[in-house]
């Protein structure tokens, strides 16, 4: 991620030369209010250019989007907090405690109902 600090009498292009991928993004706040996001185009074949269409004091920030990335995280944090309430559940089962008991039981009654049901539409 990359900040800029620009003072713009008129809109302008630009440059960063990092290499050119699509997933890159200029943000352009105007008084710490974000404007207008802006994809990134080739310039020269080889580097990322912005078009910036505001004028004034902005702040830009570039970053790179890694879509990927932001779902996979999604999915491993969805994933852990899934693990942890499972072995949350499981201690407080094995103590014996009243609550985990009546999730169990309700669980068992879910499933006998659903397989019942399975059963009568057979």
């Amino acid at each position: 991620m990359w900040k800029v600090k620009v003072q713009a009498k008129k809109p302008f292009m630009l440059s960063f030369a990092e290499a050119y991928d699509p997933l890159w993004e200029a943000r352009i706040y105007k008084d710490g209010k974000l404007v207008e996001k802006v994809k990134s185009i080739q310039l020269y074949s080889v580097i990322n250019g912005f078009w910036i269409n505001e004028t004034g004091n902005l702040e830009i920030v570039i970053r790179y989007k890694p879509h990927w990335f932001e779902i996979g995280l999604l999915i491993s944090a969805t994933t852990f907090i899934g693990c942890i309430t499972y072995l949350f559940y499981d201690w407080r089962r094995e103590k014996g405690d009243g609550w985990a008991l009546k999730v169990q039981n309700s669980d068992r009654g879910h499933l006998r109902k659903w397989s019942i049901q399975a059963m009568v539409r057979e």
